[in-house]
């Protein structure tokens, strides 16, 4: 038996979801919440379940990826606007991983957080944000280079984006 690819039926190439032709899926009412296992910081509600809102008949296959897209990114922000509560975050965050392959989620998350996102070219920057941890406790300061691609704002922000999604991931939870 052979393996079913989802992403194959989604679209053809990873270049195809880099930059999308038409303005952002919540700016066109579709939105993805990402709660495939439910939905942790900053809401606490495990029994949640991701959900697609909005869809159309005209909804096609790279709007759903759009829509993912921006529902992770979305997410994304809500852990850290609520770390930021906590511990202010800067005004640069670092990230790595595979999906930071792709220009579009890391321009788009630049927009909703206001911040620049820098794609650095470790291979495992949790490795070295927890030797610089490790470091700072011994008063040892570690300094890494800045270097990588970096995503920064451009005024593409809608205000209401980090609203509409907020109430469509209200609407995921389960009674008590």
């Amino acid at each position: 038996m052979q393996d079913l690819n989802i992403y194959k039926l989604l679209f053809s190439e990873y270049k195809e979801i880099n930059t999308f032709e038409t303005s952002t899926a919540i700016d066109r009412g579709l939105i993805f919440v990402p709660a495939l296992s439910g939905l942790a910081c900053p809401h606490w509600q495990r029994d949640s379940r991701a959900c697609f809102e909005g869809m159309s008949l005209d909804t096609g296959p790279l709007d759903l990826v759009q829509a993912v897209l921006e529902g992770v990114a979305l997410r994304i922000a809500e852990v850290i606007f609520a770390m930021d509560k906590r511990v202010s975050i800067g005004e640069e965050i670092t990230i790595d991983g595979g999906l930071y392959n792709n220009s579009y989620i890391c321009q788009f998350m630049s927009e909703v957080l206001g911040r620049t996102i820098r794609v650095t070219n470790q291979p495992e920057l949790t490795a070295i944000g927890c030797a610089q941890l490790a470091g700072a406790g011994l008063d040892e300061v570690l300094v890494t280079e800045k270097k990588g691609r970096a995503y920064t704002p451009k005024g593409n922000l809608c205000p209401d984006w980090m609203e509409i999604f907020s109430s469509v991931v209200k609407r995921q939870f389960r009674p008590s």
